[in-house]
C-alpha cells in the first residue's frame, strides 16, 4: 500500500543502516583494541575465562620474581658462608700450628690472638649477614629463657653486680697447675652482700686467659662471656693484697676486681709470667661470673615473669619478646631519669592524656653492645594510668620489653624515677630464620629456606683456646665439627638454587602456554574481523543508497493529483 504518512521502506533501511552501523563501529573497536571482547555482551564466558587466566598470568610473573630473588638471597648467604668456611680453615692451622714443640709461650700466644680475632669475625659475619632487612645468619630471636632469673634479690645498691662461681681453691706451689699468687678470694670481697666487687655488666664463661710482658709490667687479658677484660701488674700493684682491676675493652664501665694474694715481686720474666698465667688459668678454670639482679620486687613497670604484662611463651606470661635481630645472650634493662620528667602531668602516668616530658631513657646491654631507647618513643597500649595499660620498648637490636602503665604505684612506669634495680633476663637461641617464597599462582604452593645461626656460639666455637697443647688439641676437632655444619649449609643451598633455577624455568613455560590460552579466549582474529568489516561497509553504503530512494517514493504519489 502507498501511504504518505507511513514510509515502511525507509524504515527498513533506516533499521538495517543502523545494524550495519553497528557492526562497522564493533569492528572498529575490535582492531583498534586488539581484543574480540570489547563489553561484557560481545562473550561473558570468554570474558570471565580470560580475566581468570590474566589473574593468573599476573601472580605467576610474581611467582618467577619471588624465585629470582630467592636465589640472590641465597647466594648472599652462600657468600657469608664461604667467608666464614674460610676464617674456620684458617682456625684448624692455627690450632695445628701450636701444637708443635718448636713454638714457644709467646709464639702460641701470637696464634692465639689471630684465633681469638678471627672466632669474633665469625660471630659478626653471621650478624652483619642480612638481605634487605632480614638478618640470615644470626639465628632469629629466641625465647626468653630465665624464668625466675627476675627473683634473684641483693640489698647491695651498685648496679649490675657480678658473682663469681665455681672457681678452684687453693695454692698450688709446684706441678704443672702451680699457682703461687691468687686464691678464690682474690676475687671476693667479704664487705659487700654478695662477695662480688665487680662494676658495670660482667656475664659469662671466663676463657682465653693470656698474660703478656709489657715493659715493667704484665699485662693481663681474659675473655668474660662477650667482653674482654684488661689489666696490669707492675711494680706498685704486685704487691700482697693490691687490688687490680680489668676493664672490658667495649665498655670501661665493666670492671673486674682482682685482688693479689702474695707478692708477684718487681722481677717481670718470662718464667714469672708463665707462673701468673698458669695460676689465673688454675683459679679460673671453670670459671663463670653470673650477672644477677640487684633487686627482686617489681620495679617501675617491670613485672617478670607471670604477670598479666608480656607475650606468653612456653605457658607462661613473659615480659620480653625478641626481634629476628636478637642474639641469644643475657641482658640487663633499666630506667634512667634525667630529673626533668617531675613537670605537671610527666611524672607517673599523664592525667591530661599522653603527655610525655623529659629526657629519660631505657638502657640494654648485653656487656659488647648497649642500646638506649627515649621514654618519649614508648608505644602505649591502652590508656596510660588506666587498668590493664601497658608500653612497648623496643630497641635496636629489635628486642621488645613490655612495662606496666597502669597506675602511680610502684610497681608501674613513673617516668620521674630512675628504676632502683637493673633486671638480668636471658634470651635463648632462636630456632633459625626461615622464608618461604610463593612459586606458584597458588598460595599452597611455596618454597621454604631455613637459616640456622652461623655465629661463633652457635658453632660451638665459644671458649675454645690454642694457647696450650692440650687446649689446640680440642679447639681443632670442634673446628672440624664446625666445619661440617658450614659445609651441610652451604649443599644446602645449592639444592635450593638449583630448585629455583627449575621454578623460574617451569613458571616461564607456564607463563608461555597460559598467556597463549588466553589469547585463544580474548584476543581478535584481525583478517576474519577485516573482512566483516568491509561487508558491514558496504552494506552501510547499500542502506544509505536505498535510504535515499525510500524518501522519495512519497514524492511520487503527488502524480496522482495532478
Amino acid at each position: 500500500m502507498l501511504s504518505v504518512n507511513t514510509n515502511n521502506a525507509a524504515l527498513t533501511a533506516q533499521r538495517n543502516l543502523s545494524t550495519n552501523s553497528d557492526m562497522a563501529s564493533s569492528s572498529i573497536a575490535r582492531m583498534s583494541s586488539g581484543t574480540r571482547i570489547v563489553k561484557p555482551s560481545d562473550d561473558a564466558s570468554s570474558l570471565a575465562i580470560s580475566n581468570k587466566l590474566r589473574a593468573d598470568i599476573a601472580a605467576l610473573e610474581q611467582a618467577g620474581r619471588n624465585a629470582s630473588q630467592g636465589s640472590s638471597l641465597l647466594q648472599v648467604a652462600n657468600g657469608a658462608y664461604d667467608r666464614i668456611g674460610d676464617m674456620l680453615a684458617r682456625m684448624k692451622v692455627l690450632a695445628t700450628q701450636v701444637i708443635n714443640g718448636t713454638l714457644g709461650t709467646n709464639e702460641r700466644l701470637f696464634a692465639q690472638e689471630e684465633f681469638t680475632s678471627l672466632r669474633t669475625q665469625i660471630t659478626n659475619t653471621a650478624s652483619q649477614t642480612r638481605f634487605g632487612s632480614v638478618n640470615l645468619l644470626s639465628g632469629g630471636g629466641g625465647q626468653y629463657a630465665a624464668a625466675g632469673a627476675v627473683t634473684a634479690v641483693t640489698t647491695n645498691s651498685t648496679a649490675n653486680l657480678s658473682d663469681l662461681t665455681n672457681g678452684n681453691a687453693g695454692l698450688l706451689t709446684s706441678g704443672n697447675a702451680q699457682n703461687d699468687y691468687f686464691t678464690t678470694t682474690s676475687f671476693t670481697n667479704a664487705a659487700t652482700d654478695n662477695g662480688t666487687v665487680n662494676s658495670g655488666y660482667v656475664h659469662g664463661a671466663v676463657t682465653d686467659i693470656n698474660v703478656v710482658i709489657s715493659g715493667q709490667a704484665f699485662q693481663i687479658s681474659m675473655k668474660v662471656g662477650n667482653q674482654t677484660f684488661v689489666g696490669r701488674i707492675d711494680s706498685v700493684t704486685q704487691a700482697a693484697n693490691s687490688v687490680i682491676t680489668l676493664s672490658s675493652t667495649v665498655n670501661s664501665a665493666n670492671t673486674i676486681q682482682m685482688e693479689v694474694t702474695n707478692a708477684v715481686g718487681t722481677s717481670f720474666t718470662e718464667a714469672v709470667r708463665a707462673r701468673v698465667e698458669t695460676g689465673l688459668r688454675t683459679l679460673l678454670g671453670g670459671a663463670t661470673f653470673t650477672a644477677i639482679n640487684t633487686n627482686g620486687a617489681e620495679d617501675n613497670g617491670f613485672t617478670g615473669v607471670g604477670s598479666t604484662i608480656g607475650v606468653t611463651q612456653n605457658g607462661a606470661t613473659v615480659p620480653v619478646k625478641a626481634g629476628a635481630g636478637t642474639e641469644a645472650g643475657t641482658y640487663t634493662m633499666q630506667y634512667v631519669s634525667t630529673g626533668n620528667e617531675t613537670a605537671a602531668g610527666a611524672s607517673g602516668y599523664s592525667t591530661t592524656g599522653d603527655d610525655r616530658r623529659g629526657t629519660g631513657f631505657f638502657v640494654l646491654t648485653n656487656g659488647a653492645n648497649t642500646w638506649t631507647v627515649d621514654q618519649n618513643d614508648i608505644q602505649i597500649v591502652g590508656n596510660e594510668g588506666s587498668a590493664g595499660s601497658y608500653g612497648i620498648v623496643t630497641f635496636g637490636n629489635g628486642l621488645q620489653a613490655y612495662i606496666a602503665m597502669n597506675a602511680t604505684a610502684a610497681d608501674s612506669f613513673d617516668r620521674g624515677t630512675s628504676s632502683a634495680a637493673t633486671f638480668r633476663f636471658d634470651v635463648g637461641t632462636g630456632g633459625g630464620v626461615e622464608l618461604s617464597f610463593q612459586v606458584s599462582d597458588n598460595a599452597q604452593d611455596q618454597a621454604s629456606i631455613s637459616f640456622s645461626s652461623a655465629t661463633a656460639a652457635s658453632l660451638g666455637l665459644d671458649g675454645l683456646s690454642i694457647a696450650d697443647v692440650t687446649s689446640a688439641a680440642t679447639a681443632s676437632a670442634r673446628i672440624d665439627t664446625a666445619i661440617n655444619i658450614v659445609n651441610t649449609a652451604q649443599a644446602g643451598i645449592g639444592a635450593l638454587q638449583s630448585r629455583f633455577e627449575y621454578i623460574q624455568s617451569t613458571i616461564s613455560t607456564t607463563v608461555e602456554n597460559v598467556s597463549a590460552a588466553r589469547g585463544t579466549f580474548r584476543d581478535v582474529d584481525m583478517a576474519a574481523e577485516m573482512t566483516a568489516y568491509t561487508r558491514s561497509q558496504t552494506l552501510m553504503q547499500a542502506s544509505i543508497a536505498m535510504l535515499s530512494q525510500a524518501n522519495q517514493m512519497p514524492q511520487q504519489l503527488l502524480r496522482l493529483l495532478q
